[in-house]
Parts: C-alpha cells; structure tokens; sequence
C-alpha cells in the first residue's frame, strides 16, 4: 500500500467538508480515513495560518530557533578561535617588544 500525499487546498476543503457535515461523513465522501480529517483539523487549529506546511517545512517560531541555533553555534566556533589565538598573540608581541631595541633617549646613562 504505498502512501497517498494531499495537497494543502485538499486538507483545507476536507476540513471546511467536515465542519459542515460532520468529520465521518466528509471522510466517506472523500474516500480517506476519519482518523486524517480529526487529525488534519486539530492541526489547522493549532496551526492557524501555518497549518499544512508539507514535508520538511518548519513553522516560523521552529525555523527562527533553528536559525538562531546555526547562528549561536557560529559565534561559539568564533570565540573558541579568537580564544585559542589570544594567547599566541599576546606571545607575539611580547617577543617583538624584547627584539626591539630602546630608543636612544630612554637607555641607561650608564651604559
């Protein structure tokens, strides 16, 4: 039995279907399961707007947590970077301000 795929214009004409004739009759009449049409209309109630996103499709609260994980995760690898190099760094220069030589006005007079 392989799986059947609605669209969202079908699952929203079922749901409307079924409020007006009552959930077991719509299904009848639509050759589906009862148990898809009370679960397509829970999901258009919860949902809203949202409701019958497709495959995949993440709700926009779902899809702004997502990107804003990505986005935590990049500035977490930045800073473990920046806090790896930070010692190097300082190392640096510190071995650069020892090659310099003093200027000439700030050596010892008794030298």
């Amino acid at each position: 039995m392989t799986k059947k795929e609605y669209t969202k214009a079908f699952k929203e004409n079922a749901v409307k279907l079924s409020y007006e004739v009552g959930g077991a009759r719509a299904a009848r009449q639509l050759e589906i399961p009862k148990g898809m049409i009370y679960r397509w209309r829970k999901e258009q109630r919860e949902d809203g707007d949202e409701a019958f996103r497709g495959k995949g499709k993440m709700k926009a609260a779902q899809a702004e947590i997502a990107r804003l994980k990505r986005e935590l995760k990049d500035i977490k690898e930045e800073n473990e970077i920046c806090a790896m190099r930070s010692p190097s760094v300082r190392f640096l220069c510190h071995l650069r301000l020892k090659q310099k030589k003093p200027s000439p006005s700030l050596q010892n007079p008794s030298e």
